[in-house]
């Protein structure tokens, strides 16, 4: 009868063992560790300018736009890429000279991500962080570009 105790008490231990192994897996431990949120998500950004700048520096104004729309979608992040879903979706910009976006016709996705809610992550994050800074009076308006947001997938080459 002893014996069969010891036993049970070991698979409980064990089974506990495998409980707690598994929260953490499966993200939950940063309630465990008493974190506030969830671990940040795997996401990237990549900007391309498609136009040709005809010898205009746009490397500021590439370097500010990168911040804020990046700093935009991680604020706005939705709760399905946090629990791990995943997704790139390629979005072409039009920039005036003002900073402003083109027309209401822009941001424009060129390939989706096939998940309507990853989509509309990444132009929302584009709207929400226009204007961007003013172009220099030498480039040509309006400047090209192709954004990449990677969700929790590696960045396609």
């Amino acid at each position: 009868m002893a014996s069969l105790r010891t036993m049970n008490l070991r698979m409980l231990r064990v089974l506990a063992i495998w409980a707690v192994t598994a929260l953490f897996l499966t993200g939950f431990s940063y309630r465990i560790l008493g974190q506030s949120k969830p671990p940040a998500p795997n996401f990237s950004l990549r900007l391309e300018l498609k136009s040709d700048p005809k010898g205009a520096d746009l490397n500021a104004l590439l370097r500010d736009m990168y911040r804020s729309i990046k700093e935009k979608a991680q604020e706005t992040m939705p709760r399905a890429v946090l629990a791990g879903e995943q997704g790139a979706v390629i979005v072409h910009v039009e920039i005036q000279s003002d900073g402003s976006l083109a027309s209401p016709a822009f941001p424009k996705i060129v390939i989706s991500s096939g998940n309507k809610v990853i989509d509309d992550h990444a132009i929302n994050a584009i709207r929400k962080a226009a204007p961007f800074d003013h172009l220099p009076t030498a480039a040509p308006a309006p400047v090209e570009m192709q954004l990449s947001f990677y969700y929790n997938a590696l960045p396609r080459n």
